[in-house]
């Protein structure tokens, strides 16, 4: 997931990069002044309860995070998310196929 948005900041998503650092570094700041650490250092329930204020601040950040976390479980690996089809094997989608049965083809084919 990281490297997805890492790559995506890099890439379509590159006028992002300031809302990440603005808002990574508020995580930071409220890791600190809750639980005296940084938010990647902080334990999961504690980076939950931080995410959850976050999320009530309704200042956009967690919402975008949000959408890019979705993005990079479901997409294409090829963006560098859904590593080793983890999204895909959820949703059981076998993923793009190359070649299509004619038994798929029928209507009323699952």
């Amino acid at each position: 997931m990281i490297g997805y948005v890492q790559r995506a900041l890099e890439g379509a998503h590159s006028e992002h990069v300031a809302a990440y650092r603005r808002g990574l570094g508020d995580l930071d700041e409220l890791g600190l002044a809750r639980f005296g650490a940084a938010f990647a250092t902080l334990a999961d329930q504690r980076q939950d309860c931080i995410l959850r204020e976050a999320e009530r601040a309704h200042d956009g950040f967690f919402e975008l995070m949000r959408a890019h976390a979705i993005e990079g479980m479901f997409g294409d690996p090829r963006w560098g998310g859904n590593a080793g089809h983890a999204g895909w094997r959820l949703l059981g989608y076998p993923g793009p196929r190359a070649v299509i049965e004619e038994d798929d083809q029928r209507l009323g084919a699952a």
